[in-house]
This record gives C-alpha cells, structure tokens and sequence, in this order.
C-alpha cells in the first residue's frame, strides 16, 4: 500500500483506466444540473445540503493515458458517449487508485459532426471579418441538424 502522499505512477493509471472503458454506472458530480426535487444539483451543494445523486450508465468507448508532464500531471484522452462527467471519471479513478484528483484542463475535441478539424480559429474569424466574408467559417445549417429525423408535411398535417 502506497503511502498518504504518495502519488500513483503513470503505470497505476494506465493499468486502472480500462476499468472504466465500456459502459459503466456513473455517479454525477454534486455540482452538477442535474435537478434533485426540483433544485439544480449545485444550488444544492453551495448551500451545504447533504444528498445523493443516482448512478446512470454511461459508455466510454475508449480512454488512454497519453502524457505524463510531470509527476503531478497525466493527460486523459477518451471518446465518451454523450452523459459522462469527466470530473466524475477522475474522482473514480482517483478513489480507485487511492490518491486524490481534480480536472485541471478540459479539452472538447469533438461534439457530433463538429471537430478540431473543421474549427475556425479566433484568429482566423476576426481576419474574415475584416475582408466581409465571415460566413466561410460557417457550416451548412444541416451539419447541426443532421441526426434529427426529417418528417415532410403537407399544409394540412402542419395546421
């Protein structure tokens, strides 16, 4: 067993990580949205109250460890399902490895059929604007739109 102040190796986290790919239960963070008779979740926690919040399933596809900067530090990349709290994730891992832990960075990469790739920078938008042709950094409307079913309808079917 590892001493009070002993933090765990970058070969602890990768050999504990697997545990949680897949689908697994999830316990939302207290500070949280998530309404708890009728309170939002972190209302609750700010003023103290004392309350439980239900696991739920959620699934990770896949979660690697791919740096280490430094002894206080490992870089996380995973690809969730939509509901996994991250800050959830490091609390388990961390209690699975008997440290404590936090988020200190948070990266999105990908939301649906936004991604890194198809970013436009702050940068690179101010320049558009500046030459009149912010719209080259927009996507077609039917790139959000895109996983919603369509259903046609007729005058009649829309009154």
């Amino acid at each position: 067993m590892r001493g009070a102040s002993e933090k765990p190796t970058v070969e602890a986290v990768k050999a504990a990580l697997p545990a949680f790919v897949g689908e697994i239960d999830q316990a939302p963070p207290q500070f949280s949205a998530i309404r708890v008779n009728g309170e939002r979740a972190y209302d609750l926690a700010r003023d103290g109250v004392q309350f439980e919040l239900e696991t739920r399933k959620v699934m990770i596809h896949e979660a690697a460890v791919t740096d280490a900067p430094d002894a206080d530090h490992v870089e996380i990349t995973m690809r969730t399902g939509k509901g996994v709290y991250v800050r959830s994730l490091a609390r388990d891992l961390a209690a699975v490895l008997g440290a404590e832990g936090h988020v200190s960075a948070l990266r999105r990469e990908r939301v649906g059929p936004f991604s890194m790739e198809n970013a436009v920078t702050l940068d690179s938008l101010e320049e558009m604007v500046h030459r009149g042709a912010a719209s080259e950094g927009l996507l077609a409307v039917a790139t959000a739109l895109d996983d919603i079913p369509e259903l046609a309808v007729n005058e009649q079917d829309a009154f």
